[in-house]
C-alpha cells in the first residue's frame, strides 16, 4: 500500500529527520538511505518498520544534524603545560631573566590547548532515531488507512461481480446435461434418420456426460471463497491470505471451464476469470 510519513525528534544539540514513503510489494523489503555512521542503526531501523509495516516496499530517507558546539571539546595537556613551565623557570635561573611566561602565553603554546571531535552519543541517537521512526511510521500508516479504506470498496465491487457471474454458472449448471441430450439425439436423428435410437443406450451417453461434466463441487468451493474472501478482506495483514484465496479462486474456474462443453456457462466462466484477474491486482496492494 503506498503512503508516505515524515517526522522530526530532536534535543538540544542534535536532530533527526525521518521520511518513510512506501509502495507495494509482496513482502516486506526496507530501504534506506542515511549517513554512514547509522550504519549501526540498521536492525533498530528494521525492527520499529517491521512493528508498523508487515508488507510492502519502504524507503527510509534519515537527515542528521548536529550543533557545533556537540561535535568538538576543548582539552589541555596538562603535562606539556607543566613541562613549558619548567623549562621558563630554567632560563629564568640560567640568564637571570625576568619570567613573564604567564597563563595567556601558555594558552598559546602549541598542542598546550587541543580541540578534539567529540564522540558521538549513541544512546541518545538511537532514543532519537526511534522517536523520529515511530512518529512516521504512525504518519504513514494514517496515508495508508485512507488507502485501505478506498481499496476495500474496490475490492468488494470485484467480489460482488465474481459472486453475480458464479450465480449464473449455478443456472447453467443444470442446463448443461440437458442441452448435451438434445443435442447428441438431434445429431443422431440427422445421421441416422431411418434408424430407431436405443433409449437406453441414449441415457448411458447422457449419464456418462453428466458425471464428467459436473461442477457442483467447484460451483459450492467457488460460493466458499466468495465469502472466505469477504471475511478476510475485514481482517488485517490479510495480503498474503488473499493471494493464496485468489489462486483457489483461479483453480475452481479453469476447472469449470474445462468441464463445461457449453458455450454460454464458458463465457460466464471467462467473465469470473476476468473479474479474478482484476481482483489479483489490487490485493497486491494490500498488506
Amino acid at each position: 500500500m503506498t503512503g508516505y510519513g515524515k517526522a522530526v525528534s530532536n534535543s538540544q544539540t542534535r536532530e533527526i529527520v525521518v521520511e518513510l514513503k512506501s509502495v507495494n510489494h509482496r513482502f516486506l523489503d526496507i530501504s534506506t538511505k542515511m549517513p554512514r555512521s547509522f550504519i549501526a542503526f540498521d536492525s533498530l531501523i528494521k525492527e520499529t518498520i517491521g512493528n508498523f509495516v508487515s508488507r510492502g516496499h519502504v524507503d527510509v530517507f534519515i537527515n542528521y544534524t548536529v550543533s557545533g558546539d556537540a561535535k568538538k571539546k576543548v582539552a589541555v595537556d596538562l603535562d606539556l603545560a607543566q613541562n613549558y613551565l619548567d623549562v621558563a623557570k630554567q632560563l629564568e635561573n640560567a640568564f637571570n631573566l625576568k619570567n613573564d611566561f604567564g597563563l595567556v602565553h601558555l594558552m598559546r603554546t602549541n598542542d598546550v590547548i587541543v580541540v578534539e571531535e567529540q564522540e558521538e552519543d549513541t544512546e541518545e541517537i538511537a532514543t532519537l532515531l526511534k522517536s523520529a521512526l515511530t512518529n512516521a511510521c504512525q504518519n504513514l500508516n494514517v496515508m495508508r488507512k485512507a488507502e485501505g479504506d478506498r481499496l476495500e470498496k474496490v475490492i468488494s465491487t470485484h467480489v460482488d461481480n465474481i459472486e453475480g457471474f458464479a450465480n449464473q454458472i449455478k443456472q447453467f449448471a443444470p442446463k448443461v446435461v440437458e442441452d448435451f441430450r438434445l443435442k447428441i439425439e438431434a445429431r443422431i436423428k440427422e445421421v441416422l434418420s431411418n434408424v430407431e435410437i436405443d433409449q437406453q443406450r441414449l441415457l448411458n451417453e447422457v449419464a456418462f456426460y453428466a458425471d464428467k461434466s459436473n461442477i457442483d463441487e467447484e460451483i459450492a468451493r467457488l460460493f466458499a471463497h466468495i465469502e472466505h474472501c469477504r471475511s478476510l478482506i475485514k481482517e488485517q495483514g490479510a495480503g498474503r491470505k488473499l493471494d493464496f484465496l485468489i489462486q483457489e479462486l483461479n483453480r475452481e474456474t479453469n476447472t469449470i471451464c474445462s468441464k463445461s462443453g457449453n458455450v454460454g456457462l464458458t463465457d460466464v466462466a471467462l467473465k469470473v476469470k476476468n473479474e479474478i484477474e482484476k481482483l489479483r491486482e489490487q490485493i497486491q496492494n494490500v498488506e
